[in-house]
């Protein structure tokens, strides 16, 4: 895939994901900054291309054109703060604060996400994705302690 084609398919994920209503949630609430889920979205989109890109051809990719250096350095913050999310919740179980119950929760939410999504992706039952999304923001707007 040529430089050019995958800097289009990477903006048309953008506008996708701007008018995505749960993603918009998630953002809002989470602990990576925009560039830093920015870096983790073109890291998970090129993963799967049959030749690796360098560097350099990745930081060309985000909205805002960054060197490598910058670009890497966002990607480990990233990948620092999303571990750092997972240790929290391993901590919170651990000491009892995160019970079994509101740990099935997320659980359960995570699932409804996935669900969510590979629904979506297919672009089928727009009437069930409609009652699904409506039932996934209640579940995240739950969150709220």
């Amino acid at each position: 895939m040529s430089e050019s084609s995958l800097r289009i398919e990477i903006e048309n994920f953008r506008k996708n994901l701007k008018k995505d209503l749960i993603f918009k949630l998630l953002c809002e609430n989470c602990s990576l900054s925009k560039a830093q889920m920015e870096s983790l979205l073109i890291e998970y989109i090129t993963s799967n291309l049959d030749e690796k890109l360098k560097l350099e051809e990745k930081a060309r990719l985000r909205k805002k054109k960054v060197t490598k250096g910058a670009y890497l350095r966002t990607l480990k913050q990233a990948y620092k703060n999303v571990k750092e999310s997972f240790y929290t919740i391993l901590l919170l179980s651990y000491l009892g604060i995160l019970s079994t119950s509101k740990f099935s929760y997320f659980i359960d939410l995570g699932e409804k996400l996935r669900e969510y999504m590979d629904i979506y992706k297919d672009n089928r039952n727009e009437a069930y994705l409609k009652e699904m999304r409506n039932e996934i923001i209640e579940f995240l707007n739950k969150l709220k302690y």
